[in-house]
C-alpha cells in the first residue's frame, strides 16, 4: 500500500479519535476494540477512525450542494439511529465522544427492550431493525396483515405493505414517522441548526417518510407558535441516493495527514 496515504474509516458506536478505539457500538457487540491500531498494523498505514453518522455529518458539510450552511445535523437511521452535528463549520464531538447519540433516548419507558440495556428506545421504534421487530410481533399476535405471508418481514417490506394500504403496517410507518418528527424538533431546540438531512437506510423509503415526518412536525407546531417558528426557520431533508457523505467524510478527516505526508515528502 505504498501509494496510499492513509484509510478514514466511519464505523457505529464511541469512538477515541486519538486512538481509534471503539467502545460502546451495542448493535455490533463491540466494546474496547483497538480497531484503529489494529488496522494500522494490518495495513501499515495511518489510519483514522470516526463514528460513522459524524462522519457522514462532515461529508455532508463538505457536499457542495450544503458549502454554505455552517450548522447542520445528519440523522442516520439504519440498524441504530445517532446523529452527527456541524456547528459553526465543525464537527462537534462532545467531550466524550457521545454528542447526538440519541437512538438510546427513552421515547417509552414500557416499550421493547433495547440492545443498550434500556426499554422504549427511540431505536426501538423507528430503526430498520425497530421496525422488523414489531411487524414480527404484530404478526405473532396473530393480527390481521399482509406481512404475516412473508417469513422475516423487513422495514422495506413494512413501508411497501403500508403504501399498498395494509392497516398494520401503516400503524408502525406512522408510529415511526412521529418518533422521527418528535426528535427532529428537540434536535433542533437542542442545537438550533438550519438544516436536518436524515439519512441511512430508512431513508430509502423516500416521500412517503417524509411525508409523515413533516406532518408530526406540524402536529407538533400546530398548539406552539414558538415551535412553529423554530420548524418553519429548520430545512428538512432526505439524504440523495446519489450521495455518498461518509465516504467523503472519511476523505475530509484525512486531510490534515495528507498534508503532513505531503510536508513530509517534501521536507525528506
Amino acid at each position: 500500500m505504498t501509494d496510499v496515504a492513509g484509510v478514514g474509516l466511519g464505523v457505529p458506536g464511541r469512538v477515541d479519535t486519538a486512538t481509534g478505539d471503539v467502545t460502546f457500538a451495542v448493535n455490533l457487540g463491540w466494546q474496547h476494540l483497538p480497531l484503529g491500531r489494529r488496522l494500522e498494523s494490518a495495513l501499515g498505514v495511518r489510519c483514522v477512525v470516526e463514528n460513522d453518522v459524524r462522519t457522514a455529518a462532515v461529508g455532508l458539510h463538505r457536499d457542495a450542494a450544503y458549502r454554505r450552511i455552517d450548522d447542520l445535523m445528519y440523522l442516520g437511521i439504519g440498524t441504530g439511529i445517532s446523529a452527527g452535528v456541524v456547528l459553526d463549520g465543525r464537527l462537534h464531538r462532545g467531550v466524550r465522544g457521545l454528542a447526538g447519540e440519541i437512538g438510546h433516548v427513552v421515547l417509552d419507558p414500557d416499550g421493547e427492550p433495547c440492545a443498550c440495556g434500556l426499554r422504549g428506545c427511540f431505536e426501538t421504534i423507528a430503526a430498520g431493525a425497530g421496525i422488523a421487530r414489531a411487524a414480527r410481533a404484530a404478526v405473532a399476535a396473530g393480527e390481521a396483515t399482509t406481512l404475516a405471508t412473508l417469513p422475516e418481514p423487513s422495514a422495506e417490506d413494512v413501508f411497501a405493505a403500508a403504501a399498498a394500504g395494509d392497516a398494520v403496517a401503516t400503524r408502525l410507518v406512522d408510529r415511526a414517522g412521529g418518533a422521527i418528527a418528535r426528535m427532529v424538533h428537540e434536535l433542533v431546540l437542542a442545537y438550533d441548526v438550519e438544516l436536518v438531512v436524515i439519512g441511512g437506510g430508512i431513508s430509502r423509503a423516500g416521500a412517503p417518510l417524509l411525508e409523515r415526518i413533516r406532518a408530526g412536525l406540524e402536529r407538533i407546531a400546530a398548539p406552539s407558535p414558538f415551535a412553529a417558528e423554530l420548524l418553519a426557520e429548520t430545512e428538512i431533508r432526505l439524504a440523495g441516493a446519489d450521495q455518498d457523505i461518509g465516504t467523503r467524510g472519511a476523505i475530509a478527516l484525512l486531510d490534515p495527514l495528507a498534508k503532513e505526508v505531503v510536508a513530509r515528502e517534501a521536507v525528506g
